[in-house]
């Protein structure tokens, strides 16, 4: 696919996707002197935005994305998921409570409204 497919598809800017393929997170084919982009790279393009929605700098998804195809220091990176994964869990936490909050707070505001 084109990349305006794949910004439509992926609901990214063409911007947006260029970069990531200038920092070596997407690599579409090449086919003349169009680039060509794949099922890959969309699920590539969607475990980036899963993973930056938790808060993972793009530097820590490289590291991921990289693990099959080039040689990366695993020890640092399971540093890196751990370090983060306890971060998530940390969210969470504070997500339940916040949500228990709300409640609480709706509640209130419900028995005002009546």
């Amino acid at each position: 696919m084109k990349i305006s497919e794949l910004a439509k598809e992926s609901n990214l800017s063409i911007d947006t996707i260029r970069y990531y393929q200038k920092v070596g997170l997407i690599k579409p084919k090449k086919e003349g002197f169009f680039r060509v982009y794949g099922e890959e790279d969309l699920e590539i393009i969607s475990a980036i935005k899963v993973l930056k929605s938790t808060g993972m700098p793009l530097k820590n998804i490289k590291l991921i994305v990289e693990m099959e195809t080039q040689e990366v220091d695993f020890k640092l990176l399971k540093e890196i998921l751990d370090e983060h994964l306890e971060w998530i869990k940390k969210q969470e936490t504070d997500i339940k409570t916040s949500k228990k909050i709300i409640a609480k707070a709706l509640e209130k505001v419900n028995g005002k409204l009546i």
